[in-house]
């Protein structure tokens, strides 16, 4: 009997090793475990000439975060200025991956790496506008959504590395850990919608009986027939509430006017993106519900230090709801040519994060009244 109880305890002992070591969480800057994180990578901006008390001019590595743990607090919502930028290895983004990073590939973790944009490392740039990494394990799973191009690199190479063209303009993470058995699936089927162009892969433990969405997923099979959109409900591991909304390039709108400003978060909607590129500049939209466009960003931190940059010099994708409590990270931009891109918006039902973005609007542009006042942004 005691040899069979010591067997017993050194198969527990050596499970919870094996799981301990293939562990799939989004990470803070310590590499512990939260639920979910946001962070802001800082542009490389001009140094001003007299810049005021308290300015930061950043250099482009810098990184803004937020996560789960900060969003229980009842105090005015600060961004954390991290000690570590995003070239350094110990930084949130390069702890939740690291399981990716080592030279031994665990067959534990399945994943799927797409990017739009990719790594030189690799040929060609097709399929939906969206980038990120979804690692799933045997019990959570981690979808990092990103607006990095050519990133992550090769991965299992024993190291971190963040792209030196990724240092100019601002750049978003938005992280998510979530339940495998009930939301791997979903998040699947809006890749495969979208047609994430997925350049790295690693199928391990994951069956096509098992998890059927993801195994398409990983072997380049997407949506065809009618389907054009799909919108989901999904809960993080700590039951944050997420309302995820991708689109096929066969969907040609602008999704925040259509989609995400009536329908997900029924509020006026204030958005960031990248409109530099070709294709034409979506105008705002004064309708019952409007959908308007930032103009500067300004990051503050409770230090007091702070730093404001354009919206040319910011390739993140996100909006905020005013004044409902939502924030929506997204890969698409108001541009004309995205309406024939896939994509994806993941909005989260959280008041303190959709106060913190509400005050990172320095500057909108925003509808007018009939007297020609700033409109009011109550619907």
């Amino acid at each position: 009997r005691n040899l069979v109880a010591v067997f017993i305890l050194l198969e527990i002992v050596k499970s919870a090793g094996a799981n301990s070591k293939h562990h799939v969480h989004c990470k803070n800057d310590k590499g512990q475990d939260v639920d979910w994180f946001v962070i802001y990578k800082l542009p490389k901006t001009k140094p001003r000439k007299n810049p005021p008390s308290r300015y930061i001019n950043p250099y482009g590595g810098e990184i803004a975060y937020f996560d789960s743990t900060m969003a229980k607090s009842k105090k005015f919502p600060y961004w954390k200025e991290n000690k570590f930028g995003i070239y350094h290895q110990d930084n949130p983004v390069a702890y939740t991956i690291r399981p990716l990073l080592e030279k031994k590939q665990s067959k534990h973790i399945a994943y799927v790496v797409y990017n739009d944009q990719v790594p030189k490392e690799f040929r060609g740039t097709r399929g939906g506008h969206s980038k990120g990494v979804f690692m799933v394990g045997p019990t959570t799973s981690v979808w990092l959504q990103h607006s990095v191009p050519r990133f992550p690199t090769m991965l299992h190479q024993g190291y971190y590395e963040y792209p030196e063209s990724g240092r100019e303009n601002a750049q978003l993470f938005l992280c998510l850990t979530v339940n495998t058995k009930s939301t791997a699936d979903i998040i699947a089927h809006h890749l495969r919608l979208q047609y994430a162009n997925v350049y790295q892969r690693y199928s391990a433990w994951v069956t096509e009986d098992k998890y059927p969405e993801f195994f398409m997923l990983l072997h380049d099979v997407y949506v065809k027939g009618q389907e054009s959109l799909a919108n989901d409900t999904m809960f993080t591991t700590k039951k944050q509430r997420i309302q995820s909304v991708a689109k096929r390039t066969t969907w040609n709108y602008d999704i925040y006017t259509k989609i995400v400003a009536p329908f997900i978060v029924k509020s006026n909607l204030v958005v960031e993106s990248w409109r530099n590129g070709a294709g034409g500049i979506v105008d705002k939209s004064c309708a019952y519900y409007s959908v308007t466009d930032v103009k500067t960003v300004r990051i503050g931190f409770e230090s007091g230090w702070y730093t404001e940059f354009n919206y040319t010099e910011d390739h993140s994708k996100w909006a905020v709801a005013v004044p409902k409590p939502y924030f929506c990270f997204s890969s698409l931009n108001r541009m004309v040519s995205q309406f024939h891109r896939g994509g994806e918006v993941t909005c989260m039902e959280n008041k303190i994060l959709a106060d913190l973005f509400r005050n990172s609007i320095a500057n909108e542009d925003a509808c007018k009244d009939w007297i020609g006042k700033p409109k009011s942004r109550k619907p």
